[in-house]
């Protein structure tokens, strides 16, 4: 890529000493905008490597993951959050009932968001044999198309509540700021995210996102 730059800069000077009216001019401004496309197009494969390398870690790393490199996926953003347990009201109040009451009221998740969808998993703790350290063990449980859902600021300013077709859920950050920008990453995804026809739950029998 650096050689690439180097080329184009050497045919930018050349058009500079050029005259306009030497007969080279033309093919120079030619030669100038085919290397632009190439530098183009190898920058979009470079970033589409890497966006598929993130994306078959994340189906090694996440138990029961859909198939996320089944097309052109772009990876914006990941977090970890923590989900306030409970029946979200018009309000944005969590309210639990009391069989819940011996469960932890706060439960560790991560929100992949993607340029198309995002996809939510919980994170549980496995013990290991003959090992004084607990591993950390990532389970899918839901994603969804980004015209599928909506978000807004929780009733505390670290929280955002995700609106989705099948829950609403109540995320809370460890900082405001993180919270904050995780609420505009996903309006400004959703805005520049393909209108569906239906928004739907990006899953099929295949697990295919």
């Amino acid at each position: 890529m650096y050689r690439m730059e180097s080329l184009k800069t050497l045919i930018s000077s050349l058009i500079f000493y050029t005259p306009n009216k030497h007969s080279d001019h033309h093919l120079l401004e030619q030669c100038k905008a085919e290397f632009s496309k190439l530098s183009d197009f190898i920058e979009t494969s470079r970033t589409q490597y890497v966006h598929l390398t993130e994306l078959k870690h994340i189906e090694a790393q996440v138990v029961d993951c859909p198939i996320l490199t089944d097309k052109k996926r772009g990876i914006i953003a990941k977090a970890e959050v923590y989900r306030v347990k409970g029946v979200i009201d018009d309000d944005g109040n969590p309210h639990t009932f009391s069989q819940d009451k011996k469960f932890p009221m706060y439960q560790k998740y991560k929100l992949h968001l993607f340029d198309d969808a995002i996809m939510i998993s919980r994170v549980t703790y496995e013990i290991q044999p003959y090992e004084a350290q607990k591993q950390e063990i990532e389970n899918f449980i839901d994603t969804f198309s980004l015209s599928a859902i909506r978000v807004k600021n929780g009733k505390k300013d670290k929280q955002f509540i995700l609106y989705t077709p099948k829950s609403a859920y109540l995320f809370e950050f460890e900082k405001r700021e993180e919270m904050a920008d995780w609420v505009d990453r996903i309006n400004i995804a959703i805005q520049n995210a393909p209108k569906l026809l239906v928004p739907n739950v990006y899953i099929s029998p295949l697990k295919t996102m």
